[in-house]
């Protein structure tokens, strides 16, 4: 466990020094530092497909969660460069909008393949649905919160509807476990730690609102989300 924590330690330094250089404004060295905190949960993710390569029952889970997190480490440099190149901001915004739904689909696959056999169907299809829909509510309902989705509407909501499924999807099997089993545990506080980050995130993109706060807790929450998925798998050994 040396390795595991070593990685994670760095990571964690790499995020505070991230943190404060974002405060500072958006540059292209902030955005270096983002990818390199990226790029340690990638290794977090290597070291716990490594440990569970030989558990049959458990090596989907770790190493299909290795391309999920590839697409969000594409998605955390293409979303910082939107503040960098502000002429491509919206070629930026969609791409990282684009990776990230990647990322939870390969994630709802993997859930639904490994746990979704094993269970009655609504565990599955109803807490998708739900989700889908809440994501196009949430869209729907923007203008009275404030919030100014122009020109992203359909990709926030197919997005939004994907996160938001895949946490109630991890709350779904938590359920049909009788929150016995705690890689679903994990993943449902991964998940909704992700979609913290990304409410607060949203106030920023849609909503105008900027500050050190906002940028702490929005990096905070989203990284102990990825970091968080990155290591889940270890609860299964």
């Amino acid at each position: 466990m040396v390795l595991y924590w070593s990685f994670v330690g760095i990571g964690i330094a790499l995020l505070v020094w991230f943190i404060a250089e974002k405060c500072k404004g958006y540059t292209v060295k902030a955005t270096v530092i983002k990818s390199l905190v990226s790029v340690f949960f990638m290794l977090v993710a290597f070291w716990v497909a490594y440990q569970v390569q030989y558990v049959a029952p458990l090596w989907p889970l770790a190493f299909l969660m290795l391309p999920a997190l590839l697409f969000g480490l594409l998605g955390d440099i293409w979303l910082d460069l939107k503040y960098v190149h502000r002429s491509d901001e919206c070629m930026y915004t969609y791409a990282g909008f684009s990776v990230f739904l990647v990322m939870h689909l390969i994630l709802i696959g993997s859930f639904v393949v490994l746990y979704g056999q094993v269970v009655p169907w609504w565990y599955t299809v109803l807490p998708l649905a739900l989700g889908y829909l809440i994501g196009v509510g949430n869209v729907l309902i923007g203008p009275k919160m404030k919030l100014d989705y122009t020109g992203y509407k359909g990709i926030t909501m197919v997005y939004g509807g994907t996160l938001i499924g895949a946490a109630l999807l991890c709350l779904s099997y938590c359920i049909s476990s009788g929150f016995q089993t705690m890689y679903w545990v994990v993943m449902l506080i991964a998940y909704v730690l992700f979609l913290i980050s990304d409410l607060i995130l949203s106030q920023t993109y849609f909503a105008g609102k900027e500050g050190k706060g906002f940028i702490a807790s929005n990096y905070i929450t989203y990284y102990a989300a990825m970091y968080m998925m990155a290591s889940a798998a270890l609860t299964l050994v």
